[in-house]
């Protein structure tokens, strides 16, 4: 609650989308298709860390590959 009735309270929301500069990429063909993945996102900007999650469940002949970007804009 804000101290004066007059000023907005200080509250603001944020969504995953505004923060995280992480992104899961879900139905990735088995074929070992890692580095073309990476080089595919590499385009919208700097990538930290790219691995596939093995411990996530998919479906038969699907990777699920986790990937961090540098700045959470790139993520978007």
């Amino acid at each position: 609650m804000a101290p004066n009735k007059d000023e907005p309270p200080a509250i603001r929301v944020y969504t995953v989308c505004d923060e995280s500069k992480y992104l899961i990429v879900r139905n990735v063909p088995a074929l070992g298709c890692g580095d073309e993945l990476l080089n595919l996102f590499a385009s919208y900007g700097d990538i930290q860390e790219c691995k596939p999650m093995d411990a996530e469940d998919c479906e038969s002949f699907t990777d699920v590959y986790w990937i961090k970007f540098r700045l959470f804009s790139n993520a978007r």
